[in-house]
């Protein structure tokens, strides 16, 4: 075939090949060439013996040569080919014909091992997709992601003694919206993945778990899913369960901001009425002062919301600098609109303390102090006139003991599931980038190939039916049948015509019989 250009390179300049992952020691003669579809490296191997698949023979005879084309795009700015001239040899104990092994590819692939490798290697990153991955190495999509379902494998791993459960919100079909997430808290790996949170999900996982690898799980953390807990109790007794302390910071949140919002409408529905009323008329000096105070109050609760989960921050410093607030129409630093929101009104006031008080109990406390604690702040919130608070009252109580062993250390910290919620935002990112995902065990193994350190890529000769080998063998067996049975093949024959006719003979008396007949189409159990 003649070039569309001139050549790059010479024979002698191996330096070329290293820019293409290509060992120039096994090469007997190469050029590079450019052309329309992209570079063309045409080559041939130096000519080695070669051994015999089917009978393990050595022999050097070629036969014929064959042209093969392999995409080799180990250079992403333009497509890479590898012209291939392959040898074909033929055994001379078996007469049989074959291909000499090459390096480039597994088999009889057409897609280079250094593509694969690539290709793999830049699936691990999370914002990568199928897509952007066929773009670079100028491969189709399908072609990607038949790579990444042929050479990666993610077996689950083993139970470990610390662990994490958690769920993301992860819509894999119409049924299941969150996935579910098993995280070793001390490796920081993915056990597994599971398709759902349901119950009958996790019962069945687990219940497919060896026993003795259950016995060693020591301690489960997770959030307040009741399947979670109520699958560890059956599965997992002897595990001591914990509740992960941001998912009750959490639940106060969302009780704590429905107050902070009702106060903030409160003086909402005050500054709006005194409003109305002062297009109609001068206010008085003491109704000005009350629309003044509704104004003031209604901002501070409106723009100045985050400072009550600032409790701890240096942002909160009351020698802070001072600055002029034209609402408040006086210097002010984020201290002061803090204690000036919480002096709004009583009952929120006494909120805002409650809030400071379960800060400190996961701030200072301990396994050994934590139950008398737990027990103190359970009365605080207990005795409180809002129901929000009586009510998480009661979601101390119920996970008393979850709260308690929490504050357990492994390692340098105390068990959480502060590890796996940042796992969780990366399988958000390989969720968002990719639109979704339709397979499920696709979308397993590519958040676990993303996540853990080390993933099992099965870099080996895709196995293919070797029709020669297994007729080999089968000559074999047979022959070694032969030897060591007293029925020959003839005989087997025989026998099943005689079986054939037997049969025969009972479909022949069925038909016979139309009461049969029809109650056999009736069932459509038997179809003659």
């Amino acid at each position: 075939m003649k070039p569309d250009t001139n050549t790059m390179s010479t024979d002698h300049n191996s330096d070329v090949l290293k820019i293409f992952g290509i060992d120039s020691n096994i090469i007997e003669h190469y050029d590079i060439f450019h052309r329309k579809d992209g570079v063309h490296i045409i080559l041939k191997l130096i000519n080695r013996e070669q051994r015999c698949p089917v009978c393990q023979t050595r022999t050097t005879k070629v036969v014929n040569y064959i042209d093969k084309k392999i995409k080799h795009s180990v250079v992403s700015t333009s497509s890479c080919f590898i012209d291939y001239h392959a040898r074909r040899y033929r055994c001379p104990a078996c007469n049989k014909t074959f291909y000499e092994s090459n390096p480039f590819t597994f088999g009889t692939e057409r897609i280079s091992s250094a593509t694969v490798y690539s290709v793999l290697q830049d699936l691990k990153k999370p914002f990568e997709t199928f897509k952007s991955v066929g773009e670079r190495y100028h491969i189709s999509t399908n072609t990607v992601i038949n790579i990444f379902d042929r050479y990666i494998s993610t077996p689950r791993l083993p139970m470990p003694s610390v662990l994490s459960i958690d769920e993301v919100y992860v819509p894999t079909d119409d049924r299941n919206k969150y996935l579910c997430i098993l995280f070793d808290f001390e490796t920081k790996m993915i056990i597994d993945v599971l398709p759902s949170r349901h119950k009958n999900v996790l019962s069945a996982y687990f219940h497919s778990v060896p026993l003795d690898e259950r016995k060693n799980v020591e301690y489960m953390s997770s959030d307040m899913w009741v399947s979670y807990h109520d699958i560890s109790k059956i599965f997992l007794p002897d595990t001591i369960r914990t509740i992960d302390r941001f998912h009750l910071l959490m639940e106060f949140s969302k009780k704590f901001n429905s107050i902070r919002c009702e106060t903030m409408k409160k003086y909402a529905l005050t500054k709006n009425a005194y409003q109305k009323e002062k297009t109609k008329r001068k206010l008085k000096s003491d109704e000005e002062a009350i629309y003044r105070e509704a104004c003031i109050n209604y901002y501070a609760f409106k723009k100045f919301s985050w400072l009550f989960y600032k409790t701890d921050s240096d942002i909160l410093n009351p020698n802070n600098d001072k600055k002029f607030n034209r609402v408040f129409n006086r210097y002010m630093n984020f201290y002061d609109i803090h204690e000036h929101i919480c002096s709004c009104d009583n009952g929120f006031e006494e909120i805002c303390n409650l809030k400071y008080d379960l800060d400190m109990f996961f701030k200072n406390s301990t396994v050994e102090t934590a139950k008398e604690n737990l027990e103190n702040l359970i009365k605080d919130f207990k005795e409180n006139d809002r129901d929000e608070m009586k009510n998480f009252a009661g979601t101390l109580s119920r996970w008393k003991n979850e709260i308690i062993y929490s504050f357990t250390i492994i390692g340098e910290s105390t068990i959480n599931n502060g590890r796996i919620e940042n796992i969780n935002r990366t399988i958000k990112t390989i969720k968002r980038n990719a639109n979704g995902y339709k397979n499920f065990e696709r979308l397993r193994r590519r958040i676990m190939w993303c996540v853990n350190k080390q993933g099992n890529i099965i870099l080996s000769q895709r196995k293919k039916m070797n029709h020669e080998k297994i007729y080999s063998d089968c000559s074999e067996d047979y022959q070694a049948f032969n030897e060591n049975c007293n029925i020959t093949l003839d005989e087997i024959d025989l026998k099943i015509q005689a079986l054939n006719k037997e049969l025969e003979d009972i479909k022949n008396i069925a038909l016979k019989n139309y009461d049969i007949l029809d109650k056999l189409f009736e069932l459509r159990h038997v179809d003659f």
